[in-house]
């Protein structure tokens, strides 16, 4: 699962330069100098209020007041100069979308009409339908609501992270646009970096070490980022390098560590993926508007309580679960007493009786 989610970092890690180019400079805007004027046609005979004449490739027209003085500029600006040709990066990100489902289609009706379909009955793993573990209703739907808010949290901040930290930087930090698209791709290379070494992290620590550890990278990068972004750049791009290592495998990592502790069927998974589209819906609209009505740093206060909030749900996930296996093993061990009328010990205590009797009456003959 690391893997296959590795891929997703490493295509938002290349789109940021795919579309880099195709994107409008900063410098360009509605303000220009009557400087640069050039060429003729500097009256209008139909409208005398009004000139028109050309600052560069752009033909412009202003608009006088009554004693002559310039009023209003209503600029006639080429829309493919001055907006970037962003298109073109949409269109190459579609075509390639299109070719991965023509695979997919090719999979699909190989394994319909092919030699050796895939079956259902063939999964024998622990995390399969087929697990024999049940386990109790409550305590079923609450690791599955637990883990769906989870979820949310977790999507709401990646996807809004990754879209938005562009906009900060250039419009509440004053950065060039380059700038923008170079420390996105620098957030999802982080992301990246963190999967794949996820992979053989998973051989080593269970998903419990591994999500403690992915919440405290989290608020570490964020609270760098709100407590010393003004000594200088380089606490933003540091603060969001920590910020994505956390997150990397922190969606893998929570199915997995809930799949240990319930069986994860259809209804499940599709509660785990109404959280995550929810969080990338709700998040956004919010730190927007904060950003515009606030001021932008409120986009890093918004992230920080997310992520202590994520922290503070998976410790009472993880609470809850040892509250329930303390309960369980104390029923346990109420019921085999029940049975049996004598506890796991006195039943020792018997059996090295029972023991010590034969091997006496043994002695004897």
């Amino acid at each position: 699962m690391h893997a296959m989610h590795c891929c997703f970092s490493l295509g938002a890690t290349l789109v940021p330069f795919l579309a880099d180019p195709f994107l409008a400079d900063k410098t360009s805007s509605n303000t220009f100098n009557i400087s640069q004027a050039t060429g003729t046609n500097m009256t209008n005979e139909t409208t005398p209020n009004l000139a028109n004449f050309t600052i560069g490739e752009c033909n412009v027209t202003y608009v006088f007041d009554t004693e002559g003085c310039i009023g209003n500029l209503t600029p006639n600006i080429s829309q493919e100069k001055y907006t970037g040709k962003v298109q073109f990066a949409f269109l190459i990100v579609a075509v390639i979308g299109f070719l991965i489902a023509f695979l997919l289609l090719v999979q699909v009706l190989h394994f319909r009409i092919g030699l050796k379909p895939y079956r259902h009955g063939d999964l024998t793993s622990e995390g399969s339908i087929h697990k024999a573990h049940k386990s109790n209703p409550v305590f079923r739907w609450a690791i599955v609501f637990l883990s769906g808010l989870l979820i949310f949290l977790y999507v709401g901040q990646e996807a809004s992270y990754g879209g938005l930290l562009s906009t900060f930087v250039v419009d509440g930090r004053g950065w060039e646009k380059h700038l923008g698209s170079l420390i996105t791709s620098l957030f999802w290379g982080s992301i990246l970096v963190g999967r794949l070494c996820g992979i053989p992290l998973a051989h080593y620590l269970n998903p419990t070490k591994i999500l403690v550890l992915n919440c405290i990278m989290m608020c570490i990068g964020i609270v760098t980022i709100c407590t010393a972004i003004s000594i200088g750049p380089f606490v933003l791009y540091m603060g969001t390098a920590i910020y994505g290592l956390g997150m990397s495998t922190f969606f893998a990592t929570t199915l997995t560590w809930t799949n240990r502790h319930i069986d994860v069927d259809g209804t499940s998974a599709s509660v785990f993926l109404f959280g995550g589209a929810a969080g990338s819906v709700v998040v956004n609209p919010v730190i927007g508007h904060l950003f515009k009505t606030y001021e932008p740093m409120w986009m890093m206060y918004f992230f920080c309580i997310m992520a202590f909030l994520q922290l503070l749900v998976f410790v009472i996930m993880e609470s809850f679960v040892l509250v329930h296996n303390k309960r369980k093993q104390k029923d346990g061990d109420i019921t085999a007493t029940t049975e049996k009328g004598q506890t796991p010990e006195m039943e020792n205590l018997m059996n090295v009786n029972t023991s010590c009797h034969e091997r006496d009456v043994g002695t004897i003959k």
